[in-house]
């Protein structure tokens, strides 16, 4: 589950980053 959910909040952040970086 641990592995998971931080897998999760590394999509999260992923994703965030391009909404933010679309130079990216």
């Amino acid at each position: 589950m641990i592995f998971s959910v931080k897998s999760f909040q590394i999509y999260l952040l992923l994703l965030s980053c391009l909404r933010f970086c679309p130079k990216l």
